[in-house]
């Protein structure tokens, strides 16, 4: 390792060299950039060892190979199969939540088809065919009968996506909140925290206190396991294992893994407490604050992303156009849905916002969702007519809304946008050429509020027409 380290301190340039050491002698390797790698003196014994391995694991690197197993030049292309220490290949496969060591092989194909082997005694459900490594022509065709949007329905029919799981968690927590002697608010997206608690009695203080939730839907074998948790430190962090309620709280600075796993036992199993200790929870991350960041509102409920802070930016002027009819607006707790806001507890909406103009100054947004990850690639798929009941959205210019769009569901409907993937949206100050667009400008203009201090008479009265358009509004 000496004459490793030796040898690279001298071939290269200081930015172009990055260790990565552990306690095995074996992972350590040097990533630098593509560059040819020519020792600058003459090398011999230890040295020129030490530099061949340099030069060798450069090169690999250079070739998009990330890991030291990567030298071997038959390097792991099956699933189910690992290279061991001896140069060997070890396969093991997880039947049912539970994985099974299957021995070790000469060869990775003999390894993958050991593997494929096993699988098919298991009896695999054809949705899952996607595992083999060898797939039969029956196979294949099994896999390609299944629509990517049938399998999202599938995987959340027995486990809920991930905001409407964040959303039972937050409510969980809400519930054992409401009764003590703090108050609790949600932020929005993209924002340094999930919500923000302080002491009732400061309430001239604007001063409040971050908490991260994170949850998981059941138990997957012994233990409950929390995905994303590095990187909140300062922030009060709760798990919340929702089939059987379960409650970890902790702090975001000693959590130094990228996922925790929580059982009966183990390292985190100190952390776990009734949900009747909520209040003694928050006393005592109050009066910890070397330990927990406490900032102002504004510093908390700002998005930290460019994205999120023009959604946010978007969101405030529909809020204050709503307001200005005297509408109640809300915003629902699951977040990344089809639903932006809920307007007079009735109209639900849908937020999009752009600030990247094309070349006639018209704008497009996408008319698309995610469907999930199937089969190891992302899906999307168009809105459907239920999910949402107005299409509202801002444009805006050097940070700044300079209006939106009002569109109803029934209008896109009836002029067949809805099965389309985007919508190109003409302001007053676009200038399309094509009549198909000058067409679609002319339709558009009756949708379009340009952002006003104090809007007439006629503006409001026209935004009036527009949500009774809504199905499902009764204004």
């Amino acid at each position: 390792l000496k004459s490793l380290q030796y040898v690279g301190s001298h071939c290269f340039h200081p930015h172009m060299l990055r260790w990565y050491c552990s306690n095995r002698a074996r992972a350590c390797f040097v990533g630098a950039c593509r560059s040819r790698i020519v020792p600058p003196f003459r090398l011999s014994g230890a040295a020129k060892e030490a530099f061949d391995v340099v030069k060798s694991v450069c090169v690999l690197r250079s070739r998009g190979c990330s890991s030291t197993r990567a030298q071997d030049p038959e390097h792991v292309k099956f699933r189910g199969v690992s290279l061991t220490s001896s140069g060997r290949w070890q396969a093991t496969a997880t039947i049912n939540g539970k994985q099974v060591y299957l021995g070790i092989f000469s060869s990775q194909i003999e390894a993958a088809l050991a593997y494929d082997s096993l699988l098919r005694e298991a009896a695999l459900p054809a949705r899952q065919f996607h595992r083999f490594n060898f797939p039969t022509i029956v196979e294949q065709g099994l896999l390609a009968s299944y629509d990517p949007v049938e399998m999202r329905e599938y995987n959340l029919s027995r486990n809920q996506c991930n905001s409407q799981k964040e959303a039972q968690a937050k409510k969980m927590l809400e519930k054992h909140v409401d009764h003590t002697r703090f108050e609790l608010q949600w932020l929005g997206e993209g924002t340094l925290a999930d919500g923000v608690f302080r002491p009732r009695q400061v309430a001239p203080v604007d001063v409040w206190m971050g908490i991260q939730v994170k949850s998981t839907a059941a138990r997957y074998r012994t233990h409950y396991h929390f995905s994303q948790t590095r990187g909140y430190e300062g922030l009060l962090m709760m798990l919340v294992a929702l089939d059987e309620g379960l409650l970890w709280t902790l702090s975001g600075r000693i959590v130094d893994v990228s996922g925790v796993s929580a059982s009966d036992s183990g390292r985190w199993h100190r952390y776990r407490r009734p949900w009747a200790d909520i209040p003694n929870i928050l006393s005592s991350s109050w009066s910890s604050p070397h330990e927990y960041l406490q900032k102002p509102f504004d510093c908390w409920a700002t998005p930290s992303s460019k994205n999120c802070k023009l959604d946010a930016l978007g969101q405030r002027f529909g809020e204050r156009l709503l307001d200005s009819l005297g509408l109640s607006v809300a915003t629902p707790f699951v977040e990344n849905g089809p639903v932006d806001m809920i307007v007079d507890g009735s109209i639900n909406v849908q937020n999009k916002t752009t600030a990247r103009p094309t070349s006639n100054n018209s704008y497009i947004v996408s008319l698309r969702r995610s469907a999930g990850r199937t089969f190891a690639r992302k899906s999307f798929r168009p809105y459907f007519h239920i999910e949402f009941d107005l299409l509202a959205v801002y444009i805006v210019k050097s940070e700044v809304v300079s209006g939106c769009f009002m569109i109803p569901m029934t209008e896109l409907v009836k002029r067949g946008r809805l099965s389309s993937t985007s919508l190109t949206l003409y302001p007053p100050w676009s200038s399309p050429k094509l009549q198909r667009a000058v067409d679609t400008k002319a339709w558009q203009h009756a949708h379009y509020f340009p952002a006003r201090d104090q809007y007439s008479k006629e503006d409001l009265e026209r935004l009036f027409d527009l949500l009774q358009a809504c199905g499902a509004c009764d204004l």
